[in-house]
């Protein structure tokens, strides 16, 4: 007898639990109203907006291939294949751009004439570099990690568009053909919403 009131109870104690564990549904508030009186009138209804966050999806490139020709020229890929795509339901734009030495020192653009590199030793590995878009470019001005300087209202992407980007650079010879890529350095963009505030 003592068994059973003890699964008894344990069954009650269990439907107890359960119910307690049944969620309750909000019931929306009642939305006032206006009363027009007499022979007619205007009433005004305010919009009451609630909003969830967009989604804020964006791809940069995974690298930026440069070729050093033997002629001391430099080979960069072509504006269509370095893009940013916005995937996102608004317009975003880069706010920072960055680059950062790796295997090769940075160095100052120098609005693409190499006449200083080249009077560096062979194997210096220096690295100078441009990125452009359509009515701004932001270069390298010297050796060591570096924010470049931009406009941003310049890189703006629109909705489910692209920007692309011509990638200009200058190098220092090298002794030795360079195979297995390498990475020289890094350029980090920083993006967030085109916001009106």
């Amino acid at each position: 007898m003592k068994i059973k009131k003890s699964i008894l109870s344990s069954i009650l104690s269990l439907c107890l639990v359960s119910a307690m564990a049944i969620p309750a549904f909000a019931v929306p508030e009642p939305v006032p109203d206006k009363q027009i009186d007499g022979v007619g009138g205007s009433a005004s209804a305010e919009v009451m907006l609630t909003a969830e966050a967009s989604n804020f999806n964006v791809t940069v490139p995974m690298y930026i291939p440069v070729h050093v020709n033997a002629d001391g020229t430099v080979t960069c890929p072509h504006p269509y294949t370095t893009q940013i795509y916005n995937n996102s339901v608004g317009a975003v734009k880069v706010t920072g751009i960055a680059v950062n030495e790796g295997a090769w020192t940075l160095a100052d653009y120098n609005g693409g004439s190499r006449d200083e590199l080249a009077k560096e030793p062979v194997n210096a590995r220096k690295l100078g570099m441009e990125l452009s878009v359509t009515g701004d470019s932001a270069a390298t001005t010297g050796a060591g990690n570096q924010t470049l300087t931009h406009d941003a209202s310049k890189w703006i992407v629109n909705p489910h568009d692209s920007l692309r980007i011509t990638t200009a650079a200058i190098a220092t010879a090298v002794s030795g053909e360079i195979v297995e890529p390498e990475t020289a350095a890094s350029v980090v963009f920083t993006i967030g919403w085109n916001t009106a505030h």
